[in-house]
């Protein structure tokens, strides 16, 4: 109890950054915002429909844009439920992470609740998602129900679906309010710049003053808390483990860890 009630007295005197954090999807894709989209179809409708209810909803999500590739041949190959890279293809491919949409037959049993439209017993279509890029498939995931025999109803299932992947590859952003420390009076300037919005410029001239006063816990503190709001919570978990080393406050812990909660736990 002593200790969360001096942190909060800590806070209360220390000027308060306040930015934006990023908590990690369940599957993530790093900073990409752009998902280059290809459709495994049987027919044109069928890969007018799935291009259709992907941009729908990620338009809805408002995180990635979709970047359409139906009409190029996808740079994948199946072999009954297994998929690999096609060698030849990976030349026209880079490091960014695709998608590739398609219902594939799985031989289900079907379990429709009272009163939902039956589901087609045998092989099964369901929608099914491979992310891959230059080097290689990353990982499969396909939809957990089969889909329903009523056309309409397939169509609002394939948007529901596509809403649950979308969710696990979307990180979502936190706002975070990080005291900065003042206890040596030469960080004032820098973090008034911080405070008034200008973080980069503040950080670049943080960091030649901590260069120049490495025994300055705060500065490297300080340092921590700009390099955590500009994105890069690897770069400043390390910050934080020398200001830690150089003095071992409460704040400093407190905000380290909750800088590795957010960049090990997957968004809610």
């Amino acid at each position: 109890m002593a200790l969360w009630w001096l942190l909060g007295w800590l806070c209360a005197c220390s000027p308060i950054l306040t930015f934006v954090s990023v908590a990690p999807a369940a599957f993530s894709l790093g900073s990409q915002r752009r998902l280059p989209l290809y459709v495994r179809h049987d027919s044109l409708a069928q890969a007018a429909l799935l291009l259709q209810i992907a941009h729908d909803v990620t338009i809805q999500g408002g995180y990635f844009a979709v970047q359409d590739h139906t009409s190029e041949r996808s740079p994948l190959y199946w072999q009954n439920h297994d998929v690999a890279l096609d060698p030849e293809a990976t030349d026209d491919l880079d490091s960014e992470v695709a998608l590739e949409l398609g219902l594939t037959s799985y031989d289900v049993t079907c379990k429709s609740a009272q009163g939902a439209p039956p589901c087609v017993p045998g092989l099964t279509p369901l929608l099914t998602a491979t992310f891959f890029n230059s080097s290689g498939v990353l990982g499969t995931w396909r939809s957990p129900e089969p889909l329903s025999a009523d056309a309409r109803a397939t169509t609002a299932a394939l948007r529901n679906e596509f809403a649950a992947l979308l969710a696990d590859i979307t990180p979502v952003e936190l706002r975070r309010e990080v005291p900065l420390s003042t206890h040596d009076s030469a960080l004032e300037p820098f973090v008034e710049l911080a405070v008034r919005g200008q973080v980069a410029l503040a950080r670049e001239l943080l960091r030649n003053y901590a260069e120049n006063h490495p025994s300055s816990a705060a500065a490297w503190y300080d340092l921590a808390v700009l390099t955590e709001a500009l994105g890069q919570a690897r770069d400043a978990l390390t910050l934080y483990d020398h200001a830690i080393q150089l003095e071992a406050r409460p704040l400093f812990f407190e905000m380290r860890a909750q800088c590795a909660r957010l960049m090990q736990s997957p968004a809610p």
